[in-house]
């Protein structure tokens, strides 16, 4: 019996501190904003990925990866929702310079990267 409670304890405690920085937006949540709103919110929550992807790569704290997954799974859904990849240039934009942007980019996987360039070209900014 202790094992059980111990083992519910543990999961428990990893999803509490294991998953995004930030939290999961629900389908309700989503559909009571209007769709511009949705997109900016999920832009804003890019940016932080972004910038915790940095500072996790950089050594600091708990392993890239998490803000990484996050930063993937929160684009699948801006994309999928028709978000205006403009929405994600302004958002990076106003949280990293130009040479933070491009280590960001260097990190990540082609296609991605790609998208995330375009993002920022698209709103006006360099690189």
């Amino acid at each position: 019996m202790f094992g059980v409670t111990l083992a519910i304890a543990a999961a428990a405690a990893s999803a509490a501190c294991g998953g995004s920085p930030h939290p999961t937006r629900s389908p309700t949540t989503a559909a009571a904003r209007p769709p511009s709103a949705a997109c900016e919110h999920d832009a804003h929550l890019l940016a932080d990925d972004a910038v915790h992807i940095l500072v996790h790569y950089g050594g600091e704290t708990y392993p890239a990866d998490v803000s990484f997954l996050s930063f993937r799974d929160t684009l699948a859904g801006f994309r999928s929702e028709g978000c205006p990849r403009e929405a994600l240039g302004r958002a990076l934009a106003r949280r990293m310079g130009q040479a933070e942007r491009a280590k960001l980019l260097s990190h990540l996987p082609a296609a991605i990267a790609r998208y995330v360039r375009d993002a920022v070209l698209a709103a006006g900014s360099t690189g």
